[in-house]
């Protein structure tokens, strides 16, 4: 039988845990020593005793979330009702993810992001700074940055970048798309296009344009939010 790699110390109403060896992440890179005092969890089911998962600093994993595999929670992240981490996952800073939300692979949340509601962030995509996303979808290099919002199954994928103020509903946004400044996208498909201004309710927009090329724009098509 495999030796367990941590123990739970009684906490206020948690449980610290306290790593029993040496756990190394996949670089074989030192992630948490013997002896070193960890993150708070609520019971065993939170933190997998199998891979090279860990809970570590003031990180808080609650409400029958779980972290497994090789992911890594970590500083102050906070991760909670019912959510999942796994894969090689890192989940930094002051973060929350929260609602059901799914973050695998090699994911990355940090810095004060919220990722809730059902949301899914996987493969090599990022959310940072200040983002929030929620009931959306971040992946295949997809990064969320500044203020961002997504929200309402959006998809942000295929390197596709959402910064600045940009608030996305509804949308797609694919194919290297740069969208930030204070756009506001509704039911939208952006498509290796740039947009940085103006509000855009069920547009399809592509081809490296800018929002103010007009020759550049296409009529939307519902078929495309489907690709």
């Amino acid at each position: 039988m495999k030796q367990n790699k941590y123990y739970l110390v009684p906490e206020g109403d948690l449980f610290r845990v306290v790593y029993l060896q040496d756990i190394y992440d996949c670089d074989d890179h030192i992630i948490a020593r013997a002896g070193e005092r960890g993150g708070l969890v609520e019971n065993e089911k939170n933190l997998s005793q199998k891979g090279y998962c860990v809970v570590l600093g003031n990180a808080r994993v609650l409400d029958n979330s779980r972290v497994c595999d090789d992911a890594i929670v970590m500083h102050n992240a906070f991760v909670c009702k019912g959510s999942v981490v796994s894969g090689r996952a890192k989940v930094l800073d002051n973060s929350v993810v929260s609602n059901n939300t799914i973050i695998s692979y090699h994911a990355l949340i940090k810095d004060n992001a919220i990722v809730t509601d059902g949301s899914i962030v996987i493969d090599d995509a990022i959310v940072q700074d200040r983002a929030n996303i929620v009931n959306s979808y971040i992946m295949y290099w997809g990064r969320v940055s500044g203020n961002a919002i997504v929200d309402s199954k959006s998809k942000v994928k295929g390197g596709a970048r959402v910064t600045d103020n940009a608030r996305i509903i509804g949308s797609k946004v694919r194919g290297g798309s740069f969208v930030g400044g204070k756009a506001n996208l509704t039911n939208c498909n952006i498509w290796n296009a740039k947009v940085t201004q103006g509000d855009l309710y069920g547009r399809f927009v592509f081809a490296k344009s800018a929002l103010n090329e007009a020759n550049d724009e296409a009529e939307f098509n519902e078929e495309d939010l489907d690709k």
